[in-house]
């Protein structure tokens, strides 16, 4: 029983240990992942000319794949720009409009 035991928590102690490890680089790699993303967006939306946009697109991966930027210019005349990225929560999306403010100004 004690040999049992002795492997048992052995064998708890790796999976313990190699769960751990597979965490933190998966949490760099998302982080590595939404930085690429954020450094997109913001040289997407200062390439843009000030005050040039009339919609701004802010979301998850959903508005992501369902909202057409080119489709709105094409019907209705309207400029956008799409500022989604997947699994984004509001935190993100707070930054993301902030960021896209310095250089575009809603009008009063």
């Amino acid at each position: 029983m004690k040999k049992f035991l002795k492997i048992f928590l052995i064998f708890m102690v790796m999976i313990s240990t190699i769960y751990g490890c597979y965490r933190f680089y998966q949490e760099k790699k998302e982080e590595k992942q939404l930085q690429r993303i954020q450094n997109q967006v913001n040289e997407q939306s200062k390439r843009k000319i000030d005050d040039e946009l009339s919609v701004i697109a802010i979301g998850n991966s959903n508005l992501y794949s369902g909202f057409n930027p080119l489709q709105l210019w094409h019907e209705y005349k309207i400029t956008s720009f799409v500022a989604a990225e997947p699994s984004q929560d509001p935190n993100r999306a707070y930054y993301i409009l902030k960021n896209v403010l310095e250089f575009q100004h809603p009008p009063n």
